[in-house]
C-alpha cells in the first residue's frame, strides 16, 4: 500500500472547523503555501466527500513550484454525492480525479461521476464505511504509492486506528474556536494510540501557525 501522511490544520482547542460543513478558514497563508509545497512530494492528494462539498477546494498545487507530475486527487464518495459542479472537475485533464465509491452503487450515479470526469473505483464497503486498505490497494495499482490526506476528521481518525497512518502534519494555529467547532480526531479521539509516533522534526514556525510532525515508530 502507498505510504500515508495525514496533514490536519487545527486551532488550539484541536477544532478543524466552526461547525460541521462550514468552511473555515484556521491557518494563515504561510502555512498554505507549506500544505502546498507539501503536495508536491506525494503522488496523491486524498479527503472525504464531505469535506468536498464543505469546502470546494481544488487540492492542486498553485503556491509552489510543480512536482515532477500532477498530483492526483483522490477522493471518497461512497454514495456518489460529490457534484458535478466541484472545483476540483475543472481543472481535471491536468489533475486527475479518481473516486472511490461503494460496489453497489448506482450506475447513473457512476455515469454522472465519469461524465464529470472522474475515474470511479467501487470497493468493499462496511459498517465503518469504505474498505481504506482497500481503497490503498487500488491506488497503489494506479501507480500512487505516496498519499497526504488532507481531511476530514472521520477519515483522519479512521486511518489512524487502523495504523495506515506513516507522518502527521499538525498545523496548529493560535485561534479557539469552542465546543460547537468540529473535533480534529472527531467524538472517540480518546480512543486513538499515539503511543508509536515520535517527532521527526523540529516545530516549525509559519507565520502565525506552529507545524508539529511527527512519525510512526517501526517495530
Amino acid at each position: 500500500t502507498p505510504y500515508v501522511a495525514l496533514k490536519l490544520a487545527m486551532s488550539l482547542d484541536g477544532r478543524i472547523a466552526a461547525a460541521p460543513g462550514e468552511r473555515t478558514r484556521i491557518s494563515g497563508p504561510e502555512a498554505e503555501q507549506e500544505v502546498h509545497r507539501l503536495r508536491t512530494g506525494f503522488d496523491g492528494v486524498l479527503v472525504g466527500g464531505g469535506t468536498v462539498r464543505a469546502d470546494d477546494p481544488r487540492l492542486t498545487v498553485r503556491m509552489a513550484p510543480s512536482g515532477r507530475t500532477p498530483v492526483r486527487r483522490l477522493i471518497l464518495d461512497s454514495r456518489g454525492q460529490l457534484p458535478a459542479s466541484a472545483a476540483l472537475f475543472e481543472d481535471v485533464a491536468d489533475a486527475p480525479v479518481h473516486v472511490f465509491t461503494r460496489q453497489d452503487l448506482d450506475e447513473g450515479d457512476i455515469e454522472r461521476l465519469e461524465s464529470a470526469g472522474a475515474q470511479v473505483h467501487p470497493v468493499p464497503h462496511g459498517e465503518n464505511g469504505l474498505d481504506l486498505l482497500a481503497v490503498l490497494s487500488v491506488a497503489w495499482e494506479i501507480g500512487v504509492e505516496s498519499i497526504l490526506c488532507e481531511g476530514g476528521a472521520r477519515l483522519a481518525q479512521s486511518l489512524l486506528r487502523e495504523g495506515l497512518v506513516q507522518r502527521l502534519y499538525a498545523i496548529v494555529a493560535p485561534v479557539t474556536l469552542g465546543s460547537d467547532g468540529v473535533s480534529a480526531f472527531s467524538e472517540h479521539a480518546e480512543s486513538l494510540d499515539w503511543s508509536s509516533f515520535s517527532p521527526a522534526l523540529a516545530p516549525q514556525t509559519l507565520g502565525r501557525d506552529t507545524l508539529i510532525v511527527l512519525d510512526r515508530d517501526e517495530r
